[in-house]
């Protein structure tokens, strides 16, 4: 579990040797909670990043057709006035209103050390005849990561090898049907550390709360990475050409959240259930 607040904490050892003999130390250590949430956009406030949680807020703007805001319907009973999801209709998607992007994913400059990141958000696609991605973020020529679905294969995380148009991609997928029409919370975690991708799926069962026979947890490695500096995009993947657009998203997404760490299974369990 990574602690929430700095802590300073002190451990007793006692040593006892074969001969009966022993001595005690005493030492002290700080416990660092991790850094802030480098973005999260509710869509209650529509564009908004959260910026009570946020250092670094990364206000939205549209691109194309707006998307619509409709009251969150994420079980059959409506939540209260006042929560709301984007309803996206594939000519259009969101990305920050000042140029930037939320978190770097290259490597740390001049150590060549891997940077963790990840990225989640609700999804409910409507349309399956195509790939539709949820989050995405860029660099000048290709995508970096991807989040969403892509056709033929499910729910993925897909990241790309280099910044040019005809590079690979490493795809990690949950192998269960996606059902149009159908709520379900995606994580993609990177971790730089080890090199490794995962990708969450949480559904919800009939009665609202998370359906844990129906969770999937998949995972691939990686370590090419490179820095996305061009473009985040919420609904679509972007390109430095702003007319260079693909894999829009057809459905309604909610409770985006980005992260410059890889977040644990359990906060990524919390951000399901919450």
């Amino acid at each position: 579990m990574i602690p929430r607040t700095d802590l300073l904490r002190t451990l007793t050892v006692k040593f006892i040797a074969a001969n009966g003999m022993s001595s005690t130390g005493t030492y002290q250590f700080r416990v660092t909670s991790p850094p802030p949430e480098a973005g999260h956009w509710t869509f209650d406030g529509h564009y908004d990043d959260d910026e009570t949680l946020m250092e670094y807020p990364h206000d939205l703007t549209e691109r194309g057709t707006a998307p619509t805001f409709v009251q969150r319907r994420w079980t059959d009973q409506p939540y209260p006035e006042g929560y709301q999801e984007a309803s996206f209709d594939g000519t259009g998607h969101l990305t920050p209103l000042v140029a930037g992007v939320p978190f770097a994913t290259g490597p740390i400059s001049g150590t060549g050390v891997r940077r963790s990141f990840a990225v989640a958000a609700w999804v409910r696609p409507t349309d399956l005849a195509a790939n539709r991605t949820a989050v995405s973020q860029s660099g000048d020529n290709h995508s970096m990561y991807e989040l969403g679905y892509r056709k033929g294969s499910g729910y993925c995380f897909s990241m790309y090898a280099a910044d040019t148009t005809t590079t690979g991609g490493t795809h990690v997928c949950a192998p269960a049907p996606v059902i149009a029409g159908e709520w379900a919370h995606l994580a993609a975690v990177y971790d730089g550390t080890a090199g490794t991708m995962t990708l969450y799926v949480h559904r919800k069962g009939a009665d609202g709360f998370i359906d844990d026979s129906r969770t999937e947890i998949a995972t691939g490695t990686f370590t090419t990475v490179w820095d996305g500096a061009h473009t985040f995009a919420v609904g679509a993947v972007q390109g430095a050409d702003a007319l260079s657009i693909t894999n829009y998203f057809i459905g309604d997404i909610d409770e985006v959240w980005a992260y410059q760490r890889a977040p644990e299974l359990s906060e990524i369990e919390f951000l399901a259930a919450n």
